[in-house]
């Protein structure tokens, strides 16, 4: 089966796992005050988005459309929202990722674990520091490497990350906190899907 095709079976996967459990929480919702039913959504919907959700790198719009579906519904069940209300401001409101950018996140963050020694030994082999920058130049700087697969190639998290995470402003990469940099990091990438 093709690369695609698994791709499409696994964001089927997710988008039937998430709708049933928002069937579930629609159910008792009159139930739950705001905050626990964002506890609800968190625990059981957002769970099922975020699994593996590195490999959905730069799939296809169409395809990503699918899930941010599936998060919009959420935000407007977490408020009582019809599907006929604006749901970016809930968005915010939430302070909610978009999946591309929740995609984004998960990737930056698990390239920041491996710089600082808090990642699995086969993720550190995929990344390499840049050494052939200046000193003003080379500020935990990752080397892209290159490939002759546009399609495929470039959602290896060999290639995606180091794009990824060279992208992000230098005081983000020279942070020494998780903490820190989740915070920050969480921040940039809001501000880039709000802007």
């Amino acid at each position: 089966q093709s690369t695609w095709g698994n791709m499409n079976k696994q964001i089927g996967s997710i988008v039937k796992s998430a709708n049933y459990q928002l069937r579930n929480i629609s159910r008792i919702r009159k139930y739950l005050d705001e905050a626990n039913t964002i506890k609800l959504v968190t625990s059981l919907v957002f769970s099922r988005i975020d699994y593996c959700n590195c490999l959905l790198y730069d799939v296809p719009e169409y395809q990503l459309r699918r899930i941010q579906l599936i998060v919009n519904h959420a935000a407007r069940l977490v408020f009582k929202k019809t599907t006929f209300e604006h749901v970016t401001p809930l968005l915010k409101k939430l302070h909610w990722l978009p999946v591309k950018f929740l995609i984004k996140y998960k990737i930056a963050l698990m390239v920041w674990k491996s710089l600082n020694g808090l990642a699995p030994e086969y993720l550190n082999d995929l990344l390499e520091v840049n050494t052939q920058l200046s000193r003003s130049q080379y500020v935990n700087t990752l080397v892209v490497p290159k490939t002759n697969y546009k399609t495929i190639g470039d959602k290896a998290f060999s290639i995606s990350a180091p794009k990824i995470y060279n992208s992000l402003p230098v005081e983000l990469r020279t942070m020494n906190s998780i903490y820190s940099f989740k915070k920050g990091l969480k921040t940039h990438l809001f501000n880039q899907a709000f802007e």
